[in-house]
């Protein structure tokens, strides 16, 4: 049976003598938690909550199985590097619809990032177009329009019923009033009958 000098203790003992000084130094946690403030920053920035959770995440459940901070920010910012491009890599290829046909794709018709945009072709325009454009446009500002005024009658009822409500709530309040000035002389008229203690 052949022994394979890379998997012996002696061999295993020195890797971990090599790398001990690494995981007690300064710098290199320094160098961590720098890195973690500015992925942190670039994250915010660019409103990736979910990039910021998962290092938050996986910092502070790192720190049950290591009080080293140095390997708690190691594998924070590995692991929300990984979750972070190895999703955006696993969704690249994937495509909306189901049948595949990406003919009336629009963004297909926009120039990509390495093209020029001065190449890009602009449409002229004839006089039937802008007019149907027109038309579009006064059809939808029509509809807006009339749903405005349909939302402002509805807002006008409701108003109504509150004011209804209102007035009935204080002639309520009147009627309680009277009553309760009747107990009161009530109370004050049989007062001196009840029974006083000796």
């Amino acid at each position: 049976m052949a022994k394979f000098p890379f998997f012996s203790t002696k061999a295993l003992s020195k890797f971990s003598l090599k790398i001990s000084p690494i995981l007690k130094n300064r710098a290199v946690l320094y160098f961590l938690l720098l890195l973690a403030i500015i992925d942190s920053v670039v994250f915010a920035t660019k409103g990736d909550n979910m990039s910021i959770a998962v290092l938050l995440l996986v910092g502070f459940l790192t720190t049950f199985f290591s009080k080293n901070m140095i390997v708690v920010l190691a594998i924070a910012l590995c692991a929300t590097h990984l979750f972070k491009y190895g999703i955006e890599n696993a969704m690249e290829g994937f495509k909306e619809g189901a049948d595949g046909d990406d003919e009336d794709n629009i963004m297909d018709d926009m120039p990509s990032a390495d093209e020029d945009a001065t190449e890009m072709e602009i449409p002229e325009m004839t006089g039937a177009d802008t007019d149907e454009i027109i038309n579009d446009a006064k059809a939808t500002t029509d509809k807006l329009v009339a749903s405005k005024e349909s939302k402002v009658k509805d807002l006008e009822k409701e108003l109504g019923d509150l004011q209804t409500s209102q007035k009935n709530i204080l002639t309520g309040i009147t009627e309680l009033e009277t009553f309760l000035n009747r107990a009161e002389g009530f109370m004050q008229k049989y007062e001196k009958y009840a029974k006083k203690p000796e």
